[in-house]
């Protein structure tokens, strides 16, 4: 059911590396303008916000049916460990020669020589949101949007307790109000770091898709309870929209620049997607895009910086127009590369994993 729409976000976060970016309002001029480095509404942002929900989802229907019990959290972190690494560790070995060897004034996370401690940083994964504040980190990050499989890591070392000790209605308030304080820059938060990349104000943005299973599942309080907070969301966005009013900023895709409106926009789009998306059947093909959403995600970068300074005549790929094309073509091929080469046998793993220590019927494996 999902799995279209996270190869078109895993697409998304794509066209964000490549600066493609949206800018004007309809009806304002209106219109995509790839490379254009300057403000407009960055797809990326939007994109992960809603894959963050899809994974509020998704996780709360696993971990409700064969992990509310904490003797079995060490089991559910093998299994997601078993899910995000394979791949995520090849893709970035795969990136270590171009970062080692191509010329690095264009790659904008990478600058110096892959020490011991920097290559533990980027191995490690589930810390990197919080440690590429640190310069050798952020200066040395070989999968660009690495930062936010560490987030994800994150929620599914909370999801489990979260679920298990019934404390969700507590930790979502405590959260959104992390989100709007830091999407409001108070206090010197920084909007990019507090409302778009730390669990603190994003754990809401995982737990509106946990809300979403539950309500799906028959339980009416949760719809209740993911219905106040969508439109808490929509009127927290209204005041940050009035605030700027008042500043006098200029009411277009620029007036909120660094105020992750991006992020705002996603949940008011996301949520409705999500579920009328959770309603349909799901079909034969679904399960495979969604699969391929993930190589997308993590190998679109080999491309992008692999041929940023490829010569062709007097110009770089990356200054032609076919550069983006070749990207996309590229990035498409590795990620089905690296579902049939890395991800399948580790489904595989994962299965037989599940079906001995759980009990487990293949299907759930291959959904999760």
């Amino acid at each position: 059911m999902f799995g279209p729409l996270r190869l078109i976000l895993a697409f998304l976060v794509l066209l964000s590396h490549l600066d493609v970016r949206i800018h004007g309002l309809p009806g304002t001029g209106f219109q995509f303008r790839p490379g254009v480095n300057d403000p407009g509404f960055n797809l990326g942002p939007f994109a992960v916000a809603i894959f963050y929900m899809l994974s509020g989802y998704v996780m709360t229907g696993l971990v409700r049916a064969y992990y509310m019990d904490k003797g079995k959290f060490g089991i559910f972190m093998v299994d997601r460990c078993c899910r995000i690494l394979p791949q995520y560790l090849v893709f970035m070995l795969a990136m270590l020669p171009i970062a080692m060897f191509v010329d690095q004034g264009h790659m904008r996370t990478v600058d110096g020589d892959p020490t011991v401690l920097r290559m533990v940083y980027n191995i490690t994964l589930i810390p990197l949101n919080f440690l590429m504040y640190i310069d050798d980190v952020q200066n040395f990050t070989l999968i660009e949007p690495s930062w936010s499989l560490g987030a994800e890591m994150q929620f599914y070392m909370i999801i489990p307790f979260v679920l298990l000790w019934r404390i969700r209605d507590w930790v979502v308030p405590a959260s959104l109000m992390v989100f709007f304080v830091g999407s409001m820059w108070f206090f010197g938060m920084n909007a990019d770091t507090w409302a778009y990349r730390l669990i603190p104000g994003v754990l809401f943005i995982f737990l509106l898709g946990s809300y979403a299973f539950d309500g799906m599942k028959g339980e009416k309080s949760a719809w209740v309870k993911l219905g106040l907070l969508y439109v808490a969301v929509i009127g927290l966005f209204g005041v940050m929209a009035g605030y700027a009013v008042m500043k006098g900023e200029a009411f277009d895709t620029k007036w909120c620049l660094g105020k992750n409106y991006e992020v705002y926009i996603a949940i008011m789009v996301g949520v409705p997607l999500m579920i009328w998306l959770a309603k349909k059947k799901r079909q034969a093909w679904d399960e495979y895009l969604g699969n391929l959403s993930y190589g997308l995600f993590l190998s679109h970068m080999l491309p992008v910086w692999g041929l940023a300074k490829l010569r062709v005549g007097e110009t770089t790929l990356d200054q032609t127009a076919w550069f983006m094309p070749a990207v996309i073509v590229i990035a498409f091929l590795l990620a089905a590369l690296g579902y049939h080469l890395v991800e399948k046998p580790f489904l595989s793993i994962r299965r037989n994993f599940r079906k001995r220590k759980l009990a487990v019927s293949p299907s759930v494996t291959a959904r999760a």
